[in-house]
């Protein structure tokens, strides 16, 4: 493990590692920037190192050594906690018992609001490049690569810190940060599946789509132009078949094709909205359900 390929002496453990936490909590410093270890991107964090603005040498915390006491006080904490991509770093410390931080403040994100559209960097190698002319640290590397990178994100936030203040942009910057959040935990705690009953849902409608294929294919009087039907899924071929039984149309919407004269309006609606639900949704859904019957999604 990452870990175990640290340092001892370097990881605060014990009481230490819940003093360092509880110092910054009870005193907080205008922001502090923060790296996991990367396993703990999206996982379960081990190491959480944290820098306050200006700070030359960083607190690297063993996370499994923090009573649960001062894990839950992280709710309080009043500063800003600033990382590259502070999804993940929140879902990490979320999945080490720690309670949500009010306030995020996230690279990514901000460069995306600064950006107004136009494209930017993607990767945090990118960033401090552009930013900083300098390459970015390793943290995969070991545990005194890991600790540089929020020494990094504390110099490229101060710099989009004056862009945010230069381009009115800061009311906005905190509304998107507000969200991150949220979103973290909707994506930690994931969305409850009843996998036997999604199934059940599953068959019905596909009984059903068969029910409305055969329905569609006396409807629209194919004379052979759809063999087995199977065609009906394809739009270009739905298109010809609309044609030739007088019915020309601008889209495929399903709001244009329930417009159509009835029955054949509302059971081709239907049958598009069937298709769209069992290939859109379908066994795909059940293939991303999680040992604990939660689904866990990415939200942006």
């Amino acid at each position: 493990m990452y870990r175990q390929r640290c340092v001892a002496a370097m990881l605060l453990r014990g009481d230490a590692a819940t003093a360092a936490l509880n110092e910054v909590i009870d005193t907080p410093p205008p922001w502090l920037a923060a790296e996991v270890d990367p396993e703990g991107r999206g996982g379960r964090a081990r190491v959480l190192v944290l820098a306050a603005k200006g700070e030359a040498k960083p607190r690297v915390v063993d996370l499994d050594a923090v009573q649960p006491a001062t894990k839950a006080r992280f709710a309080s904490l009043s500063c800003p906690l600033a990382a590259y991509d502070a999804k993940s770093l929140v879902r990490g410390l979320l999945a080490a018992g720690f309670a949500l931080p009010p306030r995020i403040a996230c690279l990514r994100v901000t460069a995306q609001i600064l950006a107004g559209g136009r494209a930017v960097p993607e990767t945090f190698d990118a960033m401090c490049q552009g930013v900083l002319g300098e390459r970015a640290p390793q943290p995969q590397t070991g545990l005194a690569a890991l600790q540089a990178p929020p020494g990094f994100v504390s110099r490229v936030l101060e710099h989009q810190a004056v862009r945010l203040r230069g381009d009115e942009l800061v009311w906005v910057s905190r509304l998107e940060a507000a969200a991150l959040p949220a979103l973290a935990d909707m994506e930690h705690r994931g969305i409850a599946l009843d996998r036997e009953r999604w199934r059940l849902l599953l068959g019905s409608a596909r009984e059903e789509r068969e029910q409305r294929r055969a329905e569609l294919s006396a409807l629209l009087d194919a004379g052979g132009l759809f063999g087995d039907g199977a065609e009906l899924d394809s739009d270009a071929t739905l298109r010809e078949a609309l044609a030739r039984a007088g019915h020309r149309v601008k889209t495929l919407r399903r709001a244009e094709l329930a417009a159509l004269p009835a029955p054949l309006g509302p059971t081709l609606a239907r049958f598009r909205e069937l298709s769209k639900l069992i290939q859109s949704y379908g066994e795909s859904f059940l293939r991303n359900v999680d040992t604990d019957g939660r689904i866990r999604a990415t939200f942006e």
